[in-house]
């Protein structure tokens, strides 16, 4: 198990299942109801030992996300966007990034290619780590399990 990262940030993108949110908003960090978030996010405090205020959600609707950030569900994903649309949200995570870390903060990202494809590379957020890039969707939450149960990194 690592030690505490001061200057280590943890990304995990948003997901389609949500609970319902008509009696109000929620934290962000209760609204996503799938089980591969559950476990990026038991990862990240568990095995990677970041505390809440370093694990951050990307949104595809309202970007850069806190886990106590309060919302209601949406409906919106990345993985129909346009090229256009999901390099322009990429510029507005990376300005929200920018401005809030170090140049030299270090990413680990849990998320698909979509929500990486803009986001990672020249000019942008280049110190990373992508744990499950190149794991097809099937794979990822066992490779997860596994790795809290050995506290063990990907």
């Amino acid at each position: 198990m690592s030690e505490s990262k001061e200057n280590t940030i943890v990304l995990i993108s948003c997901v389609k299942r949500k609970i319902d949110t008509t009696n109000g908003p929620v934290l962000a960090k209760n609204l996503y109801d799938s089980p591969l978030f559950k476990k990026s996010l038991q990862y990240a405090k568990e095995v990677l030992n970041v505390g809440e205020d370093r694990i951050f959600i990307l949104s595809a609707k309202h970007y850069l996300l806190s886990l106590n950030q309060p919302i209601l569900k949406y409906e919106q994903t990345l993985n129909n966007a346009s090229a256009k649309e999901r390099k322009e949200w990429a510029d507005i995570v990376w300005q929200q990034l920018s401005k809030r870390f170090s140049a030299d903060t270090k990413y680990i990202i849990l998320a698909g290619k979509n929500y990486l494809d803009y986001l990672i590379g020249s000019h942008r957020i280049s110190n990373c780590q992508l744990p499950l890039d190149g794991m097809p969707m099937g794979k990822r939450l066992p490779a997860l399990n596994k790795a809290i149960k050995n506290k063990t990194i990907l």
